[in-house]
């Protein structure tokens, strides 16, 4: 592979390699500097001292990958916040703390808070730095004023975010984290107050401008969802998108369109270069069409908000359209590497977004495999042709794109392609007419018959993709995809289709090989699971769930809604990491369960332990039962006492001091997470 050879190429790995050690060691500043120092002077005298080439080419070459792991490292090390300086959690106090909070984000709302991010100004009249999640409480009276760039004054109580309490659960504090976020804040008509001042930005502007452009398609006519999806097409607005249309376009494998992205970037970007395309007639045309259609990206970029994930993808575009200018596949694959390369050194946490992983692969993949499929088949006829490439341009993105989706999300949607060959074709159109759509309305002359017909659009492609969505049969839940697998599976994928772009003997020994090693690791991983068997008690706020694992059947009794308990995310994530299924669900939870040589007493509201002759190894207390916990340790001698999330706290801290007097030792699913025991 040529590409590998690529210099660039190198430094990344080395510099991505440099980012996954800088957050997952936390390597001190003290220690990093000294060894990075060190590294820089040893290359200096390699380069001036050293006379045979191949020796001082070698240890050029190693000291500097050397230098970009450690620039990899150290732009992790300068964005935690212990190197910020004035970074706002250093003036925090234990209780209410005065807070002067910029809006730079509004994120989609729940049942009851409006969340956003925010820019902390100041604390306690304190110039600061950093970012926070903030929850405000719809009924604040606020909600209608907040915009991006409003300024809030707030006094309240900063919260770290709660850690995952069940095996798998998905770690939102990492999430927020990984976004450079730390704390959050929940606020209510009574701690906060909107000031009259805001920030002018241009993130500003364009969210104004968003709100006038929705405000005029609403006035035309234009209906709730059409109009959502709308927003979140154009203008990479999620937020007012019902459940059920996300779930219908997840469903039909077309997520991604609701998604603005790296698809919709590309789309514009062929477009653009279509329409620009009579300006390579001129003289310095192709520079002209070059800079024209950057400009025209980034412009839209601004008008969508300017996101984290929209200037990754115009980024990223413009990469790729200083590689088309060129008319080399090479210098799109050295466009994209230094795109990626310059991102991840102005913000190293992109690596560990979804988005910026799948964008990156699906466009490799494209670039990489479409012109391998176009050479397996050239269809004569025009049409043929197109229908071909729209198809194989899915295909790669798809192959591109699997391993890493299975392993995020553990599903996969059997008529994807069926979708994406209906509705991308038509998406350059969408766009397109759209974005006219969009500017007639911002300019108060968009006439009724452009809006009807853009809405019909909008609506068909809505129903075709819950039609779609309709046949649950393809689709497939609950896969378990490990890393190892991810890495297994992207192995196989590039050494089969080397071997299919060279046919070269050796690359077909080396996909067989990589197959049985993948396949040798799945039967293991089934295996592995077969022989399981567990005993948990989760974590969920007000309620009792216990599960038994048989291997991979999953028992649960719990003490909820039976039309709920499947649909908990806690739940769901257990099942699709463990490669289990539900077999069965009982109400309420037992009295009494063997734990595989231990004995279980559940003791519940009704206070009922003092049974003759049984004395169980362990007891779980639940709903808060009344109860002298003295004289239960005194009567049924238990080894350890477990009390679930379902307890009054104050209850729980009684317990407590009542299990340390006696020496037994007490468990609490709040503090200590899901209660698992292993067999």
């Amino acid at each position: 592979m040529r590409i590998l050879k690529y210099i660039p190429l190198q430094l990344l790995i080395f510099q991505i390699t440099g980012i996954l050690m800088g957050y997952y060691l936390n390597i001190p500043l003290n220690i990093f500097l000294p060894f990075y120092i060190g590294a820089f002077i040893i290359l200096i005298i390699i380069y001036y001292t050293y006379r045979l080439k191949p020796v001082k080419d070698l240890m050029f070459t190693a000291v500097a990958l050397i230098l970009f792991t450690g620039v990899g490292i150290a732009s992790v090390l300068f964005r935690s916040p212990q190197h910020i300086k004035g970074y706002y959690s250093r003036f925090l106090k234990q209780d209410d703390t005065r807070l002067h909070l910029v809006v730079t984000d509004i994120l989609k709302p729940n049942d009851y808070y409006l969340n956003l991010n925010a820019r902390v100004a100041s604390v306690n009249a304190h110039p600061s730095k950093g970012r926070r999640r903030v929850s405000m409480l719809k009924d604040s009276g606020y909600n209608e004023k907040i915009a991006v760039g409003s300024e809030l004054l707030a006094l309240a109580t900063v919260e770290t975010i709660d850690k995952p309490l069940n095996p798998d659960q998905f770690d939102f504090g990492k999430y927020l984290e990984k976004q450079g976020i730390y704390y959050q804040l929940t606020l209510n008509s009574h701690n906060f107050k909107v000031l009259s001042a805001h920030e002018n930005s241009i993130k500003r502007v364009a969210y104004h401008i968003r709100e006038r452009m929705v405000t005029a398609l609403s006035q035309n006519g234009f209906k709730d969802q059409e109009l959502a999806v709308v927003q979140a097409l154009l203008l990479g607005q999620r937020q007012d998108i019902s459940k059920e249309t996300v779930e219908n376009y997840q469903k039909a494998g077309a997520v991604h369109i609701l998604a603005l992205s790296g698809l919709h970037i590309g789309i514009l970007l062929l477009m653009f270069n279509f329409f620009l395309k009579p300006l390579e007639k001129l003289k310095y045309g192709k520079i002209l069409k070059l800079v024209l259609v950057v400009i025209f990206l980034w412009l839209f970029a601004i008008l969508a908000g300017m996101s984290s994930s929209i200037v990754r993808a115009v980024t990223m575009f413009t990469a790729v359209a200083v590689g088309l200018a060129t008319g080399k596949t090479t210098s799109t694959y050295q466009s994209l590497i230094m795109s990626m390369f310059f991102l991840l050194l102005i913000n190293p946490f992109y690596i560990f977004d979804v988005g910026f992983q799948l964008s990156y692969l699906a466009v490799f993949f494209i670039v990489w495999l479409q012109p391998v499929f176009m050479k397996l088949w050239y269809p004569q006829w025009r049409f043929t042709r197109y229908l071909w490439q729209l198809f194989t341009v899915s295909i790669a993105a798809q192959l591109g794109t699997l391993p890493l989706s299975l392993y995020y999300f553990h599903q996969f949607p059997g008529l994807f392609f069926i979708s994406n060959l209906i509705i991308i074709p038509f998406l350059g159109v969408i766009l397109f007419s759209g974005i006219l759509i969009l500017l007639l309305a911002l300019a108060g002359s968009l006439p009724p018959v452009l809006a009807q017909g853009y809405e019909f659009m909008i609506e068909t492609l809505n129903k075709i993709v819950a039609l779609i969505a309709g046949h649950e049969d393809f689709i497939f839940r609950n896969i378990a995809f490990s890393g190892l697998a991810l890495i297994l599976s992207y192995n196989l994928i590039v050494w089969f289709f080397k071997w299919i772009e060279l046919k070269k003997v050796a690359y077909l020994k080396i996909t067989l090989i990589s197959m049985a090693f993948l396949q040798g690791y799945l039967l293991f991983s089934e295996y592995r699971s077969h022989q399981a068997n567990g005993f948990i008690i989760f974590n969920k706020t007000g309620e009792s769930i216990l599960a038994i694992r048989k291997g991979q059947k999953l028992d649960i009794d719990h003490s909820i809604a039976t039309d709920r308990i499947e649909k908990e995310s806690f739940l769901k994530g257990y099942i699709d990491a463990n490669n289990v299924h539900i077999d069965s669900v009982r109400k309420p939870v037992k009295n009494y369960y063997q734990v595989n040589e231990e004995q279980l007493l559940v003791v519940d509201s009704l206070g009922i332990y003092d049974i003759p002759g049984f004395q169980p190894d362990m007891v779980l207390l639940t709903q808060s039962p009344a109860i002298n916990l003295e004289r239960l340790i005194s009567r049924v001698k238990p080894s350890l006492i477990i009390a679930d999330a379902s307890n009054y706290k104050n209850r729980v801290a009684i317990w407590r001091k009542t299990c340390e007097k006696y020496n037994i030792q007490f468990y609490y699913t709040v503090k200590e997470g899901a209660f698992i025991k292993e067999f």
